[in-house]
C-alpha cells in the first residue's frame, strides 16, 4: 500500500530527514507538529506518513494496521504490509528529498512508535536510521516482528513512556531499552507519571536528546 506524505515547508537548508509515524486513530498533520517541536532550530526536514487505513471511530485518524482495540487483537498480514509499507514510504520520502536514509531519525507515537522500532531493530528490510525517538511505543513479540538488537547496535534510541500506561505496557519498553543496551546498543529510556500520551516533560527531553544527534 501507498502512503501518502505531508513534508512540512520552510525546510529547505535541512540535510537530514525526521519522519514520525502518529498512533491509531491520529494524523500526519499531529506528527508534524510534534516534529517542529523536537526540532526548534530547523535541523531535519520533517515528513510524516498517514495510514493507509481509516478508523471508525475517528474522522480526520488513520492507522497503518487493523487492530481490534477492545480485545488487542492484531490482523497480521495487515501489519506485515503496514511495515513493508511504511519501508517504502520512508524510502520514497529520502529519495524525494535526497537525504540519506542511514542520517534519517524516525520515530512517533504509540501504533507509530512501535513500528519505527520495528524498522530500526527488525532484522533484514532497507538500511537502518541513525536513531529512534519513540513515544509510548508497543514491543511486538519475536512472533511478528524479528528483532536483530546486536546487528541494529548502531542506530541510538530515545524511549519515552508513561508509567501509568493502560494501553501498552511500560514494563515492555523498559525492558526494549535495557535489552538494546546489553546488546552493545545506545539507548535512552524515560518514564514520566503520565498515561498514554506525549508529556511536555518527555518532549523536552527527547528534544534534548535529538539536539546531540
Amino acid at each position: 500500500m501507498r502512503l501518502h506524505l505531508y513534508r512540512a515547508e520552510g525546510r529547505r537548508r535541512a540535510e537530514r530527514l525526521l519522519f514520525l509515524a502518529h498512533n491509531y486513530g491520529g494524523n500526519e498533520f499531529q506528527m508534524a507538529t510534534l516534529a517542529a517541536l523536537l526540532d526548534p532550530d530547523g535541523r531535519f526536514a520533517i515528513v510524516c506518513p498517514r495510514g493507509g487505513l481509516a478508523t471508525p471511530d475517528a474522522a480526520d485518524g488513520a492507522t497503518f494496521y487493523r487492530v481490534d482495540r477492545s480485545t488487542h487483537t492484531y490482523d497480521e498480514a495487515s501489519f506485515a504490509d503496514a511495515l513493508t509499507s511504511l519501508d517504502e514510504a520512508l524510502d520514497r520520502a529520502c529519495a524525494e528529498g535526497r537525504y540519506e536514509r542511514a542520517a534519517a531519525v524516525i520515530g512517533g507515537f504509540s501504533q507509530g512508535a512501535g513500528l519505527a522500532l520495528a524498522l530500526a531493530y527488525g532484522s533484514g528490510g532497507s538500511l537502518r536510521p541513525a536513531a529512534v525517538v519513540a513515544f509510548s511505543p508497543p514491543v511486538h513479540p519475536r512472533e511478528r516482528v524479528a528483532w536483530d538488537l546486536t546487528a541494529a547496535r548502531g542506530v541510538a534510541a530515545f524511549v519515552a513512556h508513561g508509567t501509568e500506561d493502560g494501553t501498552f505496557p511500560v514494563e515492555a519498553s523498559r525492558r526494549f531499552a535495557a535489552e538494546l543496551v546489553g546488546a552493545g546498543g545506545d539507548a535512552t529510556w524515560r518514564g514520566y507519571r503520565a498515561r498514554h500520551q506525549v508529556t511536555l516533560e518527555a518532549l523536552a527531553d527527547a528534544r534534548d536528546w535529538l539536539a546531540n544527534r
